[in-house]
């Protein structure tokens, strides 16, 4: 019996758990809360979550809205969130049915205030319409306020500056105001009287400004670290040249009368000049540039035309009889271009153009890249090239007679050759040079003989790295001399020699422009700051001007001692060229072309006065 009640009791349990019974479950009793967000305004605040204690959240609608279920006899703590905001109260404690449970919201907004080269403006003072109290930035530009509400519109200001206005309605960080600044001044005389029309410049790209009757002058819309310089005529001021950061006024300048070393204008292209001027007939000043473009600037100093190419220009522009000017490009182009900047015909070669071409009598035109010297006619069809035994190292330069010289690398065994070729592309001879490679162009002296700067560079167990050495070599490539021009653990200049009346070279090296006797002897060396790698000029007085990449352009006098200095800011590789008035036109690595006032009235009458030869960079003698 006991077994059979047992088995009853399991029989009913099992069936019990496969039909469970549903028993009803009464809900909790609730309660509901409700209310709205607004501003201080009256506003509704759309989109706020309403969070409560115990039993979730919501969200306001657009007419800041919102409702709770709550259960009863439960205490709940409701409070607004949203970043940015901040409620007043900020929560409130529920525990029955209400209906204006309601919150004030004001918000927060930051940002920074800097210039238009992301420079921090501190300072400044930010001002908030509809009654708010302002706020300053503080020295990383930054600001910040709270306890706002509505529409807002926000707006900064500092003396001499200017900013746009931004309108707000609610929290909003990383507000970033660019602000442009205001700087003026006067530019007088000694004697305190103004100096009207001279040209204030700017570096950065801006335009220049002019000073009026009072000579009072203003710029604005400037932005970071930028260089103010005047100039008229020549005139030199004191300070030559200011820096300014952030708005001022009085930045004064008094003028200066000097003879010569001023300042007659600066014109600014888009990359660095190691390229050299040349001069046309009109007197059209022409030079390339790293941002790929030939100039034509007119002798006031404005630009006439530019012509792009598709490589930088590192090669000085040669004019021919008829005003063509012709200049090759890192894009492996040689350029023939009109007077009025319109292409004539454009060459392509084996590598990049660095060589300055050279122009011979009948026109022929005459530049070398990679291994070969290339031979154009005026139509821009080869004539003939030369292969020499590894890349062309140097500009090619004629002789009287025709000859061309230009010097060639050679491995690390045999150094380079000094090639003296025919004009019909026959090669005449050539000079191997073991002790080193070329760091000039051959010059032709008085007599025929070829001046040429060689540096010898030990790459590996040498006690001494660089040896520099001039040389001068006969019509048949005989040495006649040579000259230590030092050593040490840098190369030398790549300054080409200029030649005096009475036979005298001036050639630069190192941080020196060395004067040599005809003889190879030396007359006198003249110490710059840095290396010397732009080529002298001499003028018709004699003195010689040359640039040094310690920013300066200097005029020595025959004698060795400094006539005058002038500051560019910037290393100045390009050479002078000296127009028929005594300007003094050259480039630096800075990217302007300077216009400079001498006094020399116009180039010395010697065998070779200069770079190329003559303002137009023929080559030619």
């Amino acid at each position: 019996m006991k077994g059979l009640l047992l088995l009853f009791l399991l029989a009913a349990f099992l069936s019990y758990l496969s039909h469970p019974q549903s028993f009803p479950i009464s809900p909790s009793p609730t309660y509901t809360v409700s209310g709205y967000v607004k501003d201080a305004e009256g506003n509704p605040i759309p989109n706020i979550r309403i969070q409560s204690e115990w039993n979730g959240e919501t969200q306001t609608d657009s007419d800041g809205h919102w409702t709770l279920e709550l259960e009863q006899d439960v205490s709940n703590l409701i409070y607004p969130s949203e970043s940015g905001w901040q409620f007043t109260p900020s929560e409130i404690t529920v525990n029955s049915t209400e209906s204006d449970v309601d919150f004030i919201g004001t918000y927060t907004v930051s940002g920074y205030v800097k210039d238009a080269s992301n420079k921090p403006v501190s300072g400044a003072t930010v001002f908030f319409s509809g009654g708010y109290s302002s706020v300053t930035t503080d020295s990383k530009g930054y600001w910040s306020k709270s306890g706002l509400a509505g529409n807002v519109t926000i707006m900064p200001s500092k003396s001499g500056w200017k900013f746009s206005s931004l309108n707000v309605n609610g929290p909003k960080d990383n507000i970033k105001f660019t602000g442009t600044y205001t700087v003026s001044g006067y530019v007088k005389d000694a004697s305190n009287k103004p100096v009207s029309g001279a040209t204030v410049f700017f570096s950065g790209g801006y335009s220049s400004v002019t000073t009026d009757s009072k000579g009072y002058w203003s710029k604005s819309g400037l932005a970071g670290n930028v260089i103010i310089m005047p100039s008229k005529n020549g005139e030199q001021f004191t300070p030559s040249c200011t820096m300014v950061t952030a708005s001022m006024l009085n930045v004064d300048f008094t003028k200066k009368s000097l003879p010569y070393g001023g300042l007659r204008w600066i014109y600014q292209t888009g990359g660095g000049i190691y390229s050299s001027p040349a001069i046309g007939s009109d007197g059209t000043i022409y030079v390339g540039s790293e941002d790929k473009y030939l100039y034509a600037i007119n002798p006031d100093g404005t630009l006439k035309w530019k012509y792009g190419t598709w490589g930088r220009i590192y090669s000085s522009p040669a004019i021919g009889s008829d005003g063509t000017i012709y200049v090759g490009s890192e894009d492996k182009y040689l350029y023939a271009i009109n007077p009025d900047g319109t292409l004539k015909w454009k060459y392509l070669t084996v590598g990049k153009i660095n060589s300055s071409p050279a122009i011979g009598s009948d026109g022929t035109i005459y530049v070398g890249s990679g291994r070969y010297l290339y031979a154009l006619r005026l139509n821009g069809s080869l004539y003939w090239k030369y292969k020499s035994e590894d890349y062309i190292g140097s500009d090619p330069t004629i002789d009287a007679d025709g000859t061309i010289y230009v010097w060639g690398a050679g491995s690390e065994e045999n150094g380079g050759y000094l090639y003296a070729i025919n004009s019909d592309g026959i090669l005449k001879w050539k000079s191997n040079n073991e002790e080193g490679q070329a760091m000039s162009n051959p010059v032709i002296g008085p007599n025929g003989e070829i001046y040429i700067g060689v540096d010898y560079h030990c790459d590996w167990g040498c006690e001494i790295p660089f040896v520099h050495t001039f040389y001068a070599v006969d019509t048949d490539g005989t040495l006649l001399w040579k000259y230590d021009l030092g050593q040490g653990d840098t190369r030398g200049s790549y300054s080409d020699p200029a030649i005096g009346t009475n036979g005298t070279i001036y050639i630069g090296s190192g941080y020196y422009l060395y004067a040599l006797r005809p003889n190879g002897t030396l007359y006198w060396k003249y110490k710059t700051q840095d290396r010397v790698d732009s080529r002298p000029a001499i003028g018709e007085d004699g003195t010689i001007y040359v640039g040094s990449d310690d920013g300066y352009l200097y005029a020595i006098n025959p004698n060795g001692t400094l006539r005058w200095k002038y500051r560019t800011y910037s290393a100045v590789y390009s050479s002078p060229v000296i127009g028929s008035d005594g300007t003094i036109y050259v480039g630096t690595s800075n990217g302007y072309l300077y216009a400079i006032r001498s006094n020399s009235h116009g180039l010395g009458n010697t065998p070779w006065p200069m770079f190329r030869c003559n303002v137009r960079h023929s080559g030619s003698k």
